[in-house]
């Protein structure tokens, strides 16, 4: 925005990312369909309980993208673009705007959302599962392609493991970090990937594990860590390389193997795990595939 220049000096998004705001003609649209849906005015709607909105707000944004698949329109609840405070060609685009000088790191998660978290059954299914799965899910008819893929991105890998890195596709933060990265400030790309003890270790790295991470806070987080030594040595580990690079604008620290910028050609992207260690664009083969 261009009201923050001079406000922000680093940044660092976690796991949510994007490279364009939402049109106002779609925004408006979402809104018409919810008051219609509702019967309701406006009012009306500003008056019911926050749960209850939220439930009939979720519904209807999945009911209105169901109706427009086919025109490509796609609507949800995202910052709308105006033209004054948010851009409307996207974001990055402008070499002189406030976001051009600005160093910035992207972490997301191995897992965002782990599928057998809560259905424990799924830890057990094999290879042809987990395919199976996959088609469901990307409907491309590369199922078998993806997972093999997937596959090879860590060792030792379950089929319920490959199914939950699929499942957590880097698709969006790889287009954002390629995005930004065409302006001046450095990138550095981190995949968060260590599994707390928590649920028989079936949570996996979940959506927003890391934050504590990254603050320093593992042992206040029992209910995202289980407390500890081994969560605290990764901690130190990144709230180090959070300090650093908050001071300079680059992340590498003593604790850390060297941490290279990111660029689309090598894609260095740090790992966070009980031993941390940089790949290079480790599922470019799968997401490659997720496209197709």
């Amino acid at each position: 925005m261009p009201e923050t220049q001079g406000l922000i000096h680093k940044a660092v998004a976690l796991s949510g990312n994007g490279t364009s705001a939402q049109s106002q003609a779609t925004s408006r649209e979402l809104g018409k369909f919810i008051v219609k849906k509702s019967g309701k005015t406006i009012a009306q709607l500003q008056q019911m309980p926050w749960r209850e909105y939220l439930a009939l707000a979720n519904a209807c944004s999945a009911e209105f993208n169901r109706n427009n698949a086919a025109s490509g329109m796609r609507a949800g609840f995202s910052p709308v673009a105006d033209g004054i405070h948010v851009r409307v060609e996207g974001y990055y685009k402008d070499p002189d705007a406030p976001s051009a000088n600005i160093p910035m790191i992207y972490c997301t998660t191995t897992a965002e959302s782990s599928p057998s978290a809560f259905n424990a059954q799924l830890e057990e299914m094999d290879r042809a599962e987990a395919i199976n799965r996959i088609e469901q899910r990307y409907h491309n008819g590369k199922a078998e392609q993806i997972f093999d893929a997937y596959n090879k991105v860590f060792d030792n890998l379950k089929p319920i493991d490959v199914f939950a890195l699929a499942s957590s596709s880097r698709v969006g933060v790889i287009n954002s970090a390629n995005t930004k990265s065409a302006q001046k400030a450095p990138v550095y790309l981190a995949w968060f990937g260590w599994n707390p003890p928590l649920f028989d270790g079936r949570a996996r790295a979940f959506h927003c594990v890391d934050i504590c991470f990254w603050f320093k806070n593992t042992d206040l987080m029992l209910s995202h860590t289980g407390g500890g030594k081994r969560p605290r040595d990764l901690s130190d580990k990144m709230s180090e390389a959070l300090i650093a690079f908050m001071r300079t604008g680059n992340p590498n620290c003593a604790s850390l193997p060297e941490w290279p910028a990111y660029t689309p050609e090598q894609g260095a992207t740090m790992i966070f795990n009980d031993v941390c260690e940089v790949k290079n664009d480790p599922d470019r083969e799968a997401r490659a595939l997720l496209a197709q």
